[in-house]
């Protein structure tokens, strides 16, 4: 996870060597294609429900409910 967060990293680790560019095209792939499988590029935001809070958080099915309805 570290490369997520500071790809600096990762482009060191393939400037010294320590890493091919191609073994990075295959992590990359395979992250996309999960990404693609779950349907993350047709509906990025998207939650379970499809509802969302006011503050464009996605909210959990119990909290958006009604108050009356949660009972």
């Amino acid at each position: 996870m570290l490369g997520e967060q500071r790809p600096e990293v990762i482009v060191e680790l393939v400037r010294s060597g320590r890493v091919t560019e191609e073994r990075v095209d295959e992590s990359v792939r395979r992250l996309l294609r999960e990404k693609f499988t779950l349907g993350l590029f047709e509906k990025p935001y998207g939650t379970p429900t499809g509802r969302r809070t006011p503050s464009g958080r996605a909210s959990s099915p119990r909290s958006a409910r009604p108050p009356s309805a949660a009972r």
